[in-house]
């Protein structure tokens, strides 16, 4: 705890006006006193700050057991002082799955590797209990889920359909993002399907790409090469969802056609466009690519997965690439996500947001907010526990 947080919060007496307040009446009332429980979680988070980032990483029921109020009680709490701006939550996009269910992974089932590391570690269940567990340490108020590889040969309707009866038991996920193949003769019927359901914010549908820079592929089908493929994503528009784009970096030049074809389509580039390979040259075209991209309004970033072959997670490899694309799209166009499980290969999902936090702990109080959570409440259009930061 620091002596500042711990004065700040003691001297802290009331807060904005939130939407929804209750009328004030005849006069226009711009503050309103705290209550008991608002103070209460203040003086806690106050108490559970780190003086090194300038943040607290409680769950709702260690907030609970500290004041003695109920778990319901702090998430409302919690959600009244994000909204009036007194304290900021950190939102999440990341990965479920049920093995062995209706739904398949082949990539997870039949030992495929994923060229980052065995993943033998995340061959089993991964279920909000799991979730919860790992993001302890950190006040999550609202999570992202995307589509997890799937058989889409049949599977990508059943975890949709799955991610709603997990959310109806378990309050998360919040939004979805689903698959649906773009190219094919039903490709409008599957986008209808999926887009019925209603957490389903937009759709990922992974373009073919080449395992190394410069090998050449034999086949164009739903590369970034081929017409029916990039055409096909104009249904997204006409469906009003958002494009999830993973492709590795040496792809990044490649993947600018699709804003150019479709320049109201939003997109979130995925896992910060994949910096894998960290020597010079490599890293020097994948700026060039990510700012190609930038180029286009349309285009937003998520930090993720930053992971390298064959070594470790270090905080110290991560931070200059973190400034880089910031720079690059600029605070209001980036969110960071934890990619949990997968990240868990690596790195706990603790060190993954301390090392995010860490990143940007002298930007100003908005733009750290919108990089933790305002700008992903807004593209994927979340409204719960989250104000918008524009």
């Amino acid at each position: 705890m620091s002596l500042s947080a711990r004065n700040w919060a003691w001297e802290t007496d009331n807060r904005p006006r939130i939407a929804t307040d209750p009328p004030a009446g005849s006069e226009d009332v711009p503050w309103l006193p705290l209550t008991p429980a608002e103070k209460l979680v203040l003086l806690c988070l106050a108490e559970l700050e780190s003086a090194a980032e300038g943040y607290a990483y409680p769950s709702y029921a260690r907030i609970a057991r500290r004041t003695c109020l109920n778990v319901r009680t702090v998430q409302r709490v919690v959600k009244v002082l994000g909204e009036s701006g007194l304290v900021h939550v950190a939102r999440d996009r990341r990965h479920l799955w049920k093995l062995g269910a209706e739904i398949r992974y082949p990539w997870l089932e039949d030992g495929r590797s994923m060229g980052m590391a065995e993943h033998t570690a995340i061959r089993r269940d991964y279920l909000p209990e799991e979730y919860r567990r790992d993001s302890a340490l950190h006040n999550v108020v609202a999570t992202v889920h995307v589509e997890a590889d799937t058989d889409h040969a049949g599977g990508s309707l059943a975890e949709t359909r799955w991610l709603h009866e997990i959310a109806a038991q378990h309050a998360m996920p919040d939004a979805v993002v689903a698959h649906a193949w773009v190219d094919t003769d039903d490709a409008d019927e599957q986008l209808s399907a999926q887009s019925a359901f209603p957490l389903v914010r937009g759709i990922r549908s992974k373009p073919v790409t080449s395992s190394a820079p410069g090998e050449v592929l034999s086949d164009r089908r739903r590369t970034l090469h081929d017409d029916r493929w990039l055409d096909g994503l104009g249904l997204l528009t006409k469906h009003g969802l958002t494009y999830d784009l993973r492709v590795p970096w040496w792809h990044l030049r490649e993947a600018v056609e699709i804003p150019r074809r479709h320049p109201t389509l939003p997109i979130a580039l995925e896992h910060a466009g994949c910096p894998w390979d960290r020597d010079p040259h490599s890293l020097r075209q994948w700026r060039h690519g990510l700012e190609a991209l930038a180029e286009h309004p349309s285009v937003h970033c998520k930090i993720s997965f930053l992971l390298r072959p064959g070594h470790p997670w270090l905080a110290e490899d991560n931070l200059s690439l973190i400034a880089d694309v910031i720079s690059i799209f600029g605070y209001e166009r980036c969110m960071f996500a934890s990619n949990y499980p997968v990240d868990g290969l690596r790195a706990s999902w603790d060190r993954l947001f301390l090392t995010y936090k860490h990143s940007i702990r002298d930007r100003p109080e908005p733009e750290r907010r919108a990089l933790l959570g305002g700008n992903a409440a807004r593209f994927y259009r979340i409204e719960r526990g989250y104000p918008d930061e524009r």
